[in-house]
């Protein structure tokens, strides 16, 4: 299932999947020692998942603390225009989530478009959003959280990216996308597997979507300056102005590429 919200509707669209997972959860605790407790939940804090270039890539988890012994997950990815922002700017919405509906929930950090000396791509951003959900359903069970029931959620960027996660999961490649290859490769890969042999596997366990206020026609976006240093988020995120694709991609000169980026266009959902 797929929601699509504004920010006022967000809660309520939230709430709403508190209702169709919730009622599956069965009952014990997280494994592994937590850094905090704050009842009734327990936090995970700052856990490394990936590497990509020189930046390392972090989630928080947070698991109810009631006693069950499975719950469903639901994986945040934060807004900010691609450039600006980390988790924090998602933990009131995660301890809701925890507190509230009794989901273990993974507030997510992907690469910002300024990481990596200003050259990350778009596609890679994309990457850090499917590597991310790869690795949350192989180790959320230590959690508490169960696998095969997951839902996303994010709002502008990470709307955008919750929607990425949703409809490029049957569209994964080991090599990097880009005009030769219209497929994305996931940061993080569980052993033992390839990107071609997870695309291809018959149930994905995303159950449901929540997409606030996300940002899906890229190529619309583009041509009205996202890329230009009248974006102010370029300067807020101590960057500059440049291509979002990579070098030598642009709207004119790959129109199929950037189009493959642009969450497959809003009216695939």
């Amino acid at each position: 299932m797929l929601l699509k919200s504004s920010p006022s509707a967000l809660r309520s669209a939230l709430v709403t999947l508190l209702f169709l997972l919730a009622g599956y959860t069965t009952s014990a605790s997280a494994e592994s020692t937590p850094e905090q407790i704050t009842s009734p939940q327990l936090e995970y804090r700052d856990i490394p998942w990936a590497k990509a270039g020189a930046k390392t890539l972090t989630t928080d988890i947070y698991v109810p603390n009631t006693g069950r012994q499975r719950y469903p997950v639901v994986i945040i990815y934060h807004g900010g225009g691609w450039l600006i922002n980390d988790n924090s700017i998602m933990e009131s919405t995660a301890r809701y989530l925890a507190r509230n509906g009794e989901f273990v929930v993974a507030n997510m950090n992907y690469r910002l478009l300024g990481d990596n000396q200003n050259t990350t791509t778009m596609g890679e951003i994309i990457g850090d959003a499917l590597g991310g959900f790869l690795w949350v359903e192989e180790h959320i069970s230590k959690y508490g959280g169960d696998p095969g029931r997951i839902a996303v959620t994010g709002d502008s960027a990470g709307g955008h990216l919750s929607a990425m996660v949703v409809l490029a999961a049957t569209n994964l490649s080991s090599r990097p996308f880009g005009p030769g290859n219209l497929s994305f490769r996931p940061t993080y890969i569980p052993a033992g597997k390839t990107p071609e042999q997870i695309a291809n596997r018959e149930q994905s366990p995303i159950k449901a979507a929540v997409l606030s206020y996300g940002v899906f026609d890229l190529e619309k976006r583009v041509r009205e300056g996202l890329e230009s240093p009248g974006n102010g988020f370029w300067q807020m995120g101590g960057a500059k102005a440049r291509s979002i694709f990579g070098n030598d991609i642009s709207v004119a000169t790959h129109p199929v590429s950037v189009n493959v980026v642009v969450a497959f266009k809003v009216s695939a959902l």
